[in-house]
């Protein structure tokens, strides 16, 4: 009963209002980012796709406003929202620890896992082999490191094998050290959200200067009891 009191009286730290419009925002974040990886140009389409790409200027601008304008204040949104739900629920770490891992860690691992259970097996057929040749997938050549970069930095870039997976692997991080940071945030405010906003504006490895930067508004306001939806 004790237990069931805490996680109600946590709960109600985050009003119903708050909650059905973060419920709501996120459904329209997730169209956004749709938009943003179905955003073809015509840069794109002759280089990658060898096609002939011509559009009215009116569409080009319609397409900039929605995936580049609107869509850009979804990822960000999304580390935000993590954020404040995190530090306004207030979970103690281990309990943090053991919902992230069903949330994020879970479904992280099974998805790349089946991606390269496709790629292996789109590689074992002969008629479909010559479309999955790129010499970074092939899987029966992989190594360790291959294997853990799978997860990490596959290919030598910002993103792991599932790149659309870039935001989960950095929330996962930032909630992993989220003492440290709510630790430093408490102790020097000012300082450290001048270095968070610094990271965020010259970049950060993995891309995780946006994660910080958001994610610690998300605390901020949580912390100072700031109506972000006022904001």
């Amino acid at each position: 009963m004790n237990q069931q009191s805490d996680n109600l009286c946590q709960t109600s730290l985050v009003s119903q209002e708050t909650s059905m419009r973060i419920t709501s925002l996120r459904f329209l974040l997730a169209i956004f980012v749709v938009f943003i990886h179905n955003n073809l140009d015509a840069d794109t389409a002759i280089n990658y796709y060898h096609l002939d790409f011509i559009e009215p200027v009116v569409i080009t601008w319609i397409k900039t406003l929605v995936c580049s304008v609107l869509g850009s204040a979804a990822v960000p949104l999304f580390f935000m929202f993590a954020g404040y739900l995190q530090f306004r629920k207030n979970d103690t770490y281990p309990v943090l620890l053991k919902k992230k891992a069903k949330s994020l860690l879970a479904p992280y691992v099974i998805w790349t896992i089946i991606a390269v259970l496709v790629f292996f097996i789109d590689q074992s057929i002969p008629r479909l082999a010559p479309f999955f040749q790129n010499e970074n997938n092939i899987v029966r050549d992989w190594n360790i490191t291959d294997w853990i970069n799978l997860f990490w930095t596959h290919t030598d870039n910002i993103y792991p094998l599932m790149y659309r997976f870039w935001f989960v692997r950095n929330l996962m991080i930032i909630v992993i050290v989220s003492p440290l940071l709510t630790y430093f945030a408490k102790k020097i405010p000012f300082v450290f959200i001048v270095v968070a906003i610094l990271f965020y504006v010259n970049g950060f490895p993995l891309g995780l200067g946006t994660a910080l930067f958001f994610y610690m508004c998300g605390y901020y306001f949580a912390e100072y009891d700031i109506d972000f939806f006022f904001v």
